[in-house]
C-alpha cells in the first residue's frame, strides 16, 4: 500500500480513513482553560459531577481525535505519547477518562513514563506511553514486557556541529546581557565554564542552568542552550537538536537541504524521541508475532 497523506489530526474524518492495524500518534497540547487540565482538589476528584464534567471538557479538546480514530476504525493496536503531565491533570480524572474510552472501545490498554535518558538519549525529559492492544488479541497472549533501558551515548555523539555556531562573547549582547543580569549577575565566571567540555548550558529561564553531559528538554524550544568543547562556547544547532531526538543522520542532512536551522530547531521542539518510540514499537511487534500470530513483518 502507498502511503496516504489524510492532512492534520483535526482534519481527517475518521470514517474514510483507510484500514490499518497500527494507530502510532502524538496527543497534541491541551486547550490550558479548560477543567481537563485543571487543578482539582482531592476531595472533588471524588465527585461523580466533577469527573462528568472533565468527561465532557475531553471531547473538546484535541485529544478526542484520537478517541474518535481509535473507536471508528478499531486497529489492532496502537501507540500513544503525550506530556507525562497528563497523568495529573484535574487530580488524574483526565487519565482516568481517557483510559476509560479507549478501553470502552475494546482495549486492553497500559500507560507508562519514559525519560528519555532511559531511551539510552542523553537529554532530560520525560513522555508519557499509551499501549492498546485489542481484547480478542490480548486474551490469547502473554505478558506485554516494556522496552528494557538503553545504554546512552556519550553527548559528544550528537554534538558533532563544532564550527557554524561558535558564540564570540565579545560580541553576543544577548549572552552577556543575560549573565550579567538578575539573578545570574556575580554567580558565574565564563573561565571556569569553559574548562569543561561539553558542558551545557540553558538559558532559556531567568536564572542559568548547567548541566553535564546531558541537555535540558527540548519540549520548550532550542534556542538558547549551549555547550562547551575545547574551550570554546557553542550554540546548538538544530542538527543537533534533531540529532538528540534521536533521528538518524541520513534523515537530517535531507531535511537540512529544505530548512534553516530554526526551522529544524522548532522540528525538534515538537517531535518525540524516536528510540523510545521504536523500542516499544519492537516489543509490540515481537508480541503481536510470537503470541497472537499477526504477521507484522513490514512494521
Amino acid at each position: 500500500m502507498k502511503d496516504v497523506y489524510c492532512g492534520g489530526l483535526m482534519e481527517i474524518q475518521p470514517a474514510k480513513l483507510p484500514e490499518f492495524e497500527l494507530l502510532a500518534a502524538s496527543v497534541p497540547p491541551f486547550n490550558s482553560d479548560s477543567i481537563a487540565c485543571k487543578r482539582v482538589d482531592v476531595e472533588d476528584s471524588k465527585s461523580r459531577t466533577v469527573y462528568g464534567r472533565v468527561k465532557q471538557a475531553l471531547r473538546k479538546q484535541p485529544i478526542n481525535q484520537i478517541i474518535n480514530i481509535v473507536q471508528t476504525c478499531l486497529p489492532q493496536c496502537f501507540l500513544i505519547e503525550c506530556d507525562n503531565e497528563l497523568l495529573y491533570y484535574a487530580a488524574g480524572l483526565t487519565k482516568k477518562a481517557f483510559v476509560s474510552e479507549l478501553r470502552a472501545a475494546g482495549y486492553v490498554v497500559k500507560y507508562k513514563v519514559f525519560s528519555n535518558l532511559y531511551a539510552g538519549i542523553p537529554q532530560i525529559g520525560e513522555r508519557l506511553y499509551f499501549l492498546g492492544i485489542k481484547n480478542k488479541y490480548a486474551e490469547k497472549g502473554g505478558v506485554f514486557r516494556w522496552p528494557a533501558r538503553k545504554k546512552a551515548l556519550h553527548i559528544a555523539h550528537y554534538l558533532m556541529n563544532f564550527n557554524s555556531n561558535a558564540v564570540n562573547l565579545r560580541a553576543d549582547g544577548y549572552l552577556n546581557e543575560y549573565l550579567h543580569s538578575e539573578p545570574n549577575r556575580g554567580n558565574y565566571k565564563m573561565s571556569r565554564i569553559l574548562i569543561e567540555n561539553f558542558l551545557v548550558l540553558d538559558t532559556r529561564e531567568s536564572e542559568l542552568r548547567i548541566l553535564q553531559q546531558k541537555v535540558p528538554g527540548l519540549s520548550d524550544g532550542v534556542d538558547g542552550i549551549f555547550y562547551v568543547f575545547e574551550g570554546r562556547l557553542f550554540r546548538m544547532s538544530g542538527r543537533e537538536a534533531l540529532s538528540l531526538r534521536g533521528f538518524p543522520d541520513g534523515y537530517i542532512n535531507k531535511f537540512a537541504e529544505k530548512f534553516t536551522d530554526s526551522m529544524m530547531m522548532e522540528k525538534a521542539a515538537k517531535e518525540v524521541t524516536v528510540p523510545m518510540i521504536s523500542s516499544i514499537a519492537a516489543n509490540l511487534k515481537e508480541y503481536m508475532d510470537n503470541f497472537i500470530g499477526v504477521d507484522y513483518a513490514g512494521f
